[in-house]
């Protein structure tokens, strides 16, 4: 399965600046242990504002969950390895926008 996801991001502190990630990933998808959804995990793929980023390569986890209404409608993003030094070791959760 195959995973393109867009961060927008904005640097804490003084000088901050607005940044854009993409997130390309492809791997399996697998439920996850609760059954409330399943996880694609993998080594991603990483650019910043358009360039690869130096922690491309980087073991990414993403979670997709829902209910049966509207499934897939969350996702979890968990970054591993030198990404979790950019994105912090916390999974950022969102929507999903587009689905198959």
């Amino acid at each position: 399965m195959s995973v393109v996801i867009s961060l927008s991001m904005l640097r804490a502190g003084s000088g901050a600046s607005a940044h854009t990630h993409h997130v390309f990933l492809d791997g399996v998808a697998t439920p996850l242990a609760n059954g409330s959804g399943y996880a694609v995990q993998g080594q991603a793929i990483m650019t910043g504002n358009g360039a690869v980023a130096g922690f491309s390569g980087s073991p990414v986890t993403v979670e997709f969950t829902g209910n049966a209404a509207l499934f897939p409608s969350n996702i979890r993003v968990i970054f591993s390895g030198a990404a979790a030094g950019h994105f912090g070791p916390d999974p950022i959760d969102g929507v999903v926008s587009v689905r198959p």
